[in-house]
């Protein structure tokens, strides 16, 4: 029997089956998926420690099949999902002023009411949906976040752009500890951040509910967009990803809520633990993490299922000492 363990050393003697999460945000999944949760709070960085039910064990494996099997799995998808997500969304190009171009899904509310607004998602993909196709970016994350939205009535705008292959979202080496952020962005990010600013000026956006979310590459995505804009983001989702801790104190006020696998063979999972503790350095109290103990790098799996997390994630606005 596995024990929930928090770094501080204390355990839940009441049930085994616990996830401890930052600020008592801890969820309940569904029975189904044999994972139990109990709200714990607890101070500091948490690890997450689940005994699994026998239907489950594949969801937190160990990463036996490293990192090409991860990027299979990104790849893959779930089918209903993924077609939901295609027929919501649009297939664009965004052409740069420079002339380079760059693909991208986008959705917008059918019948926008007059005077409304509506928060905005921005998915960045992971190497594994990386190309020129237009549509891969959408099978895995951003796929659960429209299915998420239709289920619950939600209206929103979401932008999901696709970089080519072989092209980093982030310069940075995915296996290395640490990072330091470029003075300039790729020219991928920094195109994905042209595509964003035109979406908030063409569309009715509500500018107080701006969010971004990552798997993987698109992980390094999501962190370097906040630290490059941190004033247009009211949250983020990064999932084993990597920032600048220098930087840190550029996030203290955005809602953020991270997620990695202790076992992760392809981003350290330091990575996300650093950038956590650098933010509480910093003076940040928005800042949840949960990490999946014993699975590797696929964690967004578990995550994207959790339908906590996209609640969380609608339930947070910008900060009004974060508005320009």
């Amino acid at each position: 029997m596995v024990m929930g363990k928090a770094l501080n050393g204390k355990s839940d003697a009441v049930n085994p089956h616990v996830l401890f999460d930052e600020g008592e945000i801890a969820s309940a999944v569904t029975p189904r998926r044999g994972i139990l949760f109990h709200n714990t709070k607890v101070k500091g960085i948490v690890v997450v420690v689940a005994a699994m039910a026998a239907s489950s064990t594949a969801l937190f494996a160990k990463d036996a099949g490293g990192v090409k099997a991860q990027i299979a799995s990104e790849r893959k998808g779930n089918t209903n999902v993924f077609e939901e997500a295609r027929a919501a969304t649009v297939a664009k190009t965004w052409k740069s002023p420079n002339g380079e171009e760059l693909p991208y899904r986008l959705h917008v509310p059918a019948e926008p009411q007059p005077g409304k607004l509506y928060p905005l998602v921005i998915h960045m993909h992971g190497a594994g949906s990386w190309g020129t196709n237009n549509v891969d970016q959408i099978k895995t994350g951003g796929g659960d976040f429209i299915s998420w939205a239709k289920r619950h009535g939600e209206e929103y705008v979401f932008l999901a752009p696709q970089t080519p292959c072989r092209c980093k979202w982030v310069d940075s080496p995915w296996e290395s500890k640490k990072s330091t952020m470029k003075e300039k962005p790729t020219a991928s990010l920094r195109m994905a951040m042209e595509i964003i600013d035109d979406a908030i000026a063409r569309y009715p956006v509500d500018r107080d509910r701006i969010y971004v979310m990552g798997i993987s590459m698109g992980g390094y995505a999501a962190w370097e967009l906040m630290q490059r804009r941190p004033e247009l983001f009211a949250a983020g989702l990064p999932c084993c990803g990597g920032g600048d801790v220098a930087l840190a104190p550029r996030l203290k006020d955005i809602a953020i809520w991270a997620f990695h696998g202790s076992k992760d063979n392809a981003v350290p999972v330091c990575r996300s633990r650093d950038m956590v503790a650098a933010i509480k350095a910093a003076g940040g109290e928005k800042i949840h993490y949960r990490e999946y103990e014993g699975r590797g790098h696929n964690v967004w799996s578990p995550t994207f299922s959790d339908e906590k997390v996209f609640e969380w994630l609608f339930s947070q606005r910008r900060q009004q000492a974060a508005r320009r």
